[in-house]
């Protein structure tokens, strides 16, 4: 036994104790994890936030074509006269009969007159001549900075 102690180089003793300490992490270790669990989340989220809301702007241009659809199926079934506004917010002139919902608010969207409207849409109808405009999620958003996400016309 003497001179596997000697061969090896230290005592059964030593090897216990070292051993008892080596379980665990330690508090440097975990902080070091932490901090990058950290700074990945800081990058991610800002994105993830970002591509929710352009999710959503694509949901509100989807409502846009849905309502262009409503408008030109009514001009086919009224000798291509384009509904009004009260014309086109009666559901039963929607699929199914209800409006799509907002995809901000969860709501059924509302069509108004044209101004922004935080994801709904905006119709005017002028001499025969439509406009349907989708609104994002805020009074700056779209290409032009004024809220517009997507504009559809029959001129």
């Amino acid at each position: 036994m003497r001179v596997a102690e000697e061969r090896v180089g230290f005592k059964e003793e030593e090897l216990d104790m070292k051993s008892s300490h080596s379980h665990g992490f330690s508090l440097i270790g975990l902080m070091i994890v932490v901090l990058i669990i950290g700074i990945l989340a800081a990058i991610a989220i800002p994105d993830y936030i970002a591509m929710v809301n352009r999710a959503k702007e694509g949901s509100v241009k989807a409502n846009c074509h849905s309502t262009q659809l409503v408008v030109e199926d009514f001009a086919v079934r009224n000798d291509d006269v384009y509904p009004t506004l009260e014309q086109l917010n009666d559901v039963s002139q929607w699929t199914g009969g209800v409006l799509p919902n907002n995809p901000f608010t969860k709501a059924p969207m509302t069509i108004g007159p044209l101004g922004y409207s935080q994801g709904n849409i905006g119709y005017q109808l002028v001499a025969g001549v439509y406009t349907i405009e989708a609104y994002g999620e805020t009074a700056t958003s779209g290409p032009a900075g004024d809220g517009v996400v997507l504009t559809l016309s029959n001129y």
